[in-house]
């Protein structure tokens, strides 16, 4: 405004010059256009004035802008810059300055080369060469040091693109991540932890197993030799009070491996040939001797419809079986306790079959029912002491019976009895396979001609253990070479393979059965059979044995009966030798 004053003043006083000159006609010329002149230089004048009042205006909106987006940055809780083609940083953030611990003196202009360190540097520039090659962004993890603290960063950097689509810069927005990767390295340690402490676990019960059942295959398999001696009537029943007192104590062992085991889900249901009335049999034949003393009656049958063989897992068949009728023989004072299969549907490949246990015992309270298959319940709570047991058995053969996709239901009237039912498919093909030989059975009703001959390796770390074994196949007719450790089994082996079968401790000092078995079949190329006998039973233990060459495996406390029929499984030439 002051330049439009300043010139119409100077072509004012032009004017009056030009006024006053003698030659009016040239004074109005000259006049004349001077004011047109002047009126050309007034509008450029105040067009220009205009342009520079907009041009103020879109500055100072511009500056605003800047400033709203400078704030906006810099409450930002993302790393947030810019670099122009040659890398150097155009603009950052103040979390950027703040996680990076710089001044905008000291990055502005610059590459990271002059604030960071040469392989950090040198990465950067291969990341920003990338996109700017590329043309597409990138995403990255990295670790910058803030405050003597690992800070994690999640970048992603990206290109800068002018009207043209050409690559002019690059921007980065980085996220810091420290909070979740220490929350990820937590639950990976959480995690780790777990399966330390399960681990533990399994290895606390299998100890517990071990130090329990190794004396107490002592006890039972010595009072099982002892019943087959010259005793008294007294003395026979103190034994067999020995004999029931070993096997409640081992039933609570069982039930807790199992439960650990099913918890795990690492029980393994088997798929093999048996005859569900040996199944019977031998249930009831366990349980013979505590009805007699309770005077009452146990009843077995069968649906005469059902095959003699079937296909599936008779042991775990039994277990189920044995829990039941253990309950239903436990809480029944007087009456019966009665066991029937039936079937309840068929197919040309497989059947299923409906087990019920039935007593007329105490009966199950009404409000406890629901929950009679959870862990650690049972029927009262003064079942517990009155009766014993660890509230494991009907939650263990419950899992185990829909473990071989069947299920169990539990009806009953207290005072009156119960009733518990369960339904299992079996496969089952027309012709009869031979499961139990009669010649094993034969065989093993006269016991002490079934080893006639043979030779045995026993390796054994536990003194008594070797002593029960030597005695039970000695009883059977066979040679027995003792060994104290793997390394002396290997050693006598190595001398004389001449033996028929090795019975094989897992746990022993110097050299375990795992190393021993790995050393026979390895290095001497022995095939001669090898039974695992462990007081462990651990997870996973038996695939394990498998997996090394062992042929069998049972765990102590153990039946000789059970024994002598794994060997001669193992050695049919046995029963040619015997029959």
């Amino acid at each position: 405004m002051a330049s439009i004053l300043l010139f119409f003043s100077l072509c004012f006083c032009g004017w009056l010059i030009y006024f006053n000159m003698a030659d009016k006609r040239i004074a109005f010329t000259l006049i004349g256009g001077n004011a047109l002149i002047f009126a050309f230089i007034f509008i450029i004048l105040v067009r220009l004035n205009q342009d520079i009042e907009l041009r103020k205006q879109a500055e100072g909106r511009l500056k605003e802008n800047q400033a709203w987006l400078q704030s906006i940055l810099d409450n930002s809780t993302s790393l947030i810059y810019i670099k122009d083609q040659e890398q150097r940083y155009v603009m950052v953030n103040r979390r950027f300055r703040e996680v990076l611990q710089v001044q905008d003196s000291q990055v502005i202009g610059r590459t990271d080369r002059d604030f960071s360190e040469e392989a950090a540097a040198d990465h950067y520039k291969l990341l920003d060469d990338e996109v700017i090659r590329s043309g597409k962004s990138l995403e990255i993890e990295t670790v910058v040091e803030s405050q003597g603290k690992d800070v994690h960063l999640l970048s992603i950097k990206f290109p800068l693109l002018d009207n043209n689509g050409s690559p002019i810069g690059i921007g980065g927005i980085a996220t810091d991540i420290t909070e979740r990767v220490q929350y990820q390295q937590q639950l990976i340690a959480a995690t780790r932890d777990a399966h330390k402490a399960k681990e533990m676990q399994e290895l606390f019960l299998a100890n517990m197993s071990h130090e329990i059942r190794t004396p107490m295959n002592g006890i039972q398999g010595m009072t099982d030799l002892l019943l087959d001696t010259m005793l008294t009537d007294q003395q026979k029943e103190f034994a067999r009070i020995i004999k029931r007192s070993a096997g409640n104590l081992l039933v609570i062992i069982n039930d807790i491996l199992d439960f650990s085991k099913i918890k795990a889900g690492k029980l393994a249901i088997e798929k093999i040939d048996f005859r569900p009335k040996d199944v019977l049999d031998n249930v009831k034949g366990i349980f013979d001797h505590r009805v007699k003393k309770k005077d009452i009656t146990l009843q077995a049958t069968i649906d005469p419809a059902i095959p003699d063989s079937l296909r599936g897992d008779p042991y775990r068949l039994n277990q189920v079986l044995i829990n039941l009728i253990g309950n239903a023989v436990k809480f029944t004072d007087k009456g019966s306790v009665k066991l029937h299969v039936g079937l309840q549907d068929r197919t040309a490949t497989a059947i299923t079959l409906l087990f019920s246990v039935a007593d007329t015992g105490i009966g199950i309270p009404e409000a406890s029912l629901p929950y009679i298959f959870d862990h650690f319940s049972q029927g009262g709570v003064d079942i517990s002491r009155r009766y014993g047991g660890t509230g494991l058995g009907l939650a263990i053969s419950h899992r185990l019976v829909q473990l071989q996709g069947g299920s169990i239901v539990a009806e009953s009237i207290e005072g009156r009895g119960s009733v518990f039912s369960f339904q299992l498919t079996y496969g089952y093909t027309s012709t009869e396979a031979a499961v139990s030989p009669a010649a094993v059975a034969a065989t093993l009703a006269d016991y002490s001609q079934c080893l006639a001959g043979k030779r045995f390796l026993v390796a054994e770390d536990n003194e008594i253990n070797r002593q029960l074994v030597e005695h039970v196949l000695r009883r059977g007719g066979g040679v027995v070479q003792l060994a104290g450790n793997g390394e002396e089994a290997v050693r006598h082996l190595e001398q004389d393979e001449n033996y028929d079968l090795i019975i094989m401790d897992l746990q022993m000092p110097v050299m375990d059965g795992y190393a021993a078995t790995r050393r026979i079949r390895g290095e001497l190329g022995s095939q001669i059979p090898i039974i695992a006998m462990t007081a462990t039973a651990l997870i996973g233990e038996r695939v394990r044995c498998f997996e090394v060459g062992m042929n069998d495996y049972m765990t102590k406390p153990f039946e000789f009966s059970d024994l002598y029929r794994r060997i001669l499984a193992l050695s049919p030439r046995v029963l040619t030798a015997v029959s």
